[in-house]
């Protein structure tokens, strides 16, 4: 972003905040794409751990995956509770995070669920292989990368997501 307000590069790849930000110091500035306009099916959230984790902290992993879930659902329904932690976790001004989730919530940019349906989960990996990052006959299954019991778990607690909007993919 310094780059592009100084003139320096013509385009870059900013974050949505960023993008507000840079705008208000050249309003000249203009969005020629968002990701999840030109790869709707990309992954855009994903949280990894090893197995070893998985074993020796299995219950930590599994609050931290229900208020993952809980956080993002409350991004739809509570935006005057969500506002005030985000302005203070990152540091934000206050009309720029407001634009900038506005902007992620009105694209339906979180998912409500757990956000790791085979649609998505399957396009990235393919992605991937035609970018280099996977090795060409090498992408893994679904089954193979997934993991979904905490999710499961979280989910038979908290009930599917259904809205007010930005319906999600099931799995």
């Amino acid at each position: 972003m310094p780059a592009l307000i100084a003139n320096q590069v013509d385009t870059a790849i900013l974050h949505p905040e960023q993008e507000i930000i840079a705008q208000k110091k050249v309003p000249s500035l203009h969005a020629i794409a968002r990701m999840w306009e030109i790869q709707p099916d990309n992954l855009y959230n994903v949280f990894a751990v090893t197995k070893k984790t998985v074993a020796d902290k299995g219950p930590a992993l599994q609050a931290f995956v229900k208020g993952h879930i809980e956080a993002a659902r409350m991004m739809y329904t509570d935006r005057d509770k969500v506002l005030p932690v985000i302005v203070k976790r990152t540091g934000l001004p206050r009309d720029v995070a407001e634009k900038a989730l506005d902007l992620l919530v009105k694209n339906c940019i979180f998912d409500g669920n757990h956000g790791l349906g085979p649609k998505k989960v399957n396009a990235t990996a393919k992605l991937m292989e035609r970018v280099g990052n996977i090795e060409k006959g090498k992408v893994p299954s679904y089954e193979d990368i997934v993991e979904l019991s905490f999710a499961k778990a979280a989910l038979k607690d908290l009930g599917p997501w259904k809205g007010p909007m930005c319906p999600t993919e099931a799995f």
